[in-house]
């Protein structure tokens, strides 16, 4: 299977080509505003003029068209709002036209997908901006990321910490357990 995932959550667009959990090409642009030694960068674009570009480099650098795609994965949140909208209509659109299968995927569960190997509670973080992040609790396993909670939104000045019920001293003093987040949480909606 060739699934095309295209990422627009954040300031960063991203799009990767994978086959049976190979990865065929990805892209990634990152949208700085300037270089870190004050030299001057290329003006940032937006993701409305970025997404098709990258799509177009990394099935052309795969030798591929969208014609030879199984299906195409998006990113759905949370994340910026207007970067949503604009991978998520760019995704409708070419599955639409090539009438391929879509799916969306959480930007959480993503992000948590990235812990290789980690047998333990994952805490997936995504800045919110206004002092807020967005976070996402989830497992491995074997293979598959099990959501542990669901994705909430919460100020960062409240405190993550060890449950303590869970929390034990391992062998070289640091303290493993389940992790919960403490402080002012409210329930995702829309953003």
């Amino acid at each position: 299977m060739r699934i095309l995932g295209v990422d627009t959550a954040t300031a960063s667009a991203s799009v990767a080509l994978v086959e049976d959990g190979a990865l065929l090409g990805e892209e990634v642009y990152g949208g700085t505003k300037g270089a870190a030694d004050g030299a001057a960068s290329q003006p940032r674009k937006n993701h409305g003029e970025i997404i098709l570009p990258l799509i177009q480099s990394v099935l052309s650098n795969a030798h591929m068209t969208v014609a030879d795609l199984s299906g195409i994965a998006v990113s759905i949140g949370p994340g910026s709002f207007t970067g949503l909208r604009i991978g998520l209509a760019t995704v409708k659109g070419i599955a639409y036209g090539w009438d391929l299968p879509a799916v969306g995927i959480s930007t959480l569960l993503a992000t948590a997908a990235l812990a290789l190997a980690f047998d333990e509670t994952i805490c997936a973080l995504l800045d919110a901006r206004k002092s807020e992040v967005y976070v996402g609790f989830f497992r491995r396993e074997r293979k598959t990321i099990n959501a542990v909670s669901g994705e909430s939104v919460t100020s960062i000045s409240s405190r993550c910490q060890l449950d303590a019920g869970a929390k034990r001293e391992s062998s070289d003093g640091s303290l493993t357990g389940s992790a919960s987040c403490a402080g002012t949480n409210r329930r995702r909606s829309g953003r």
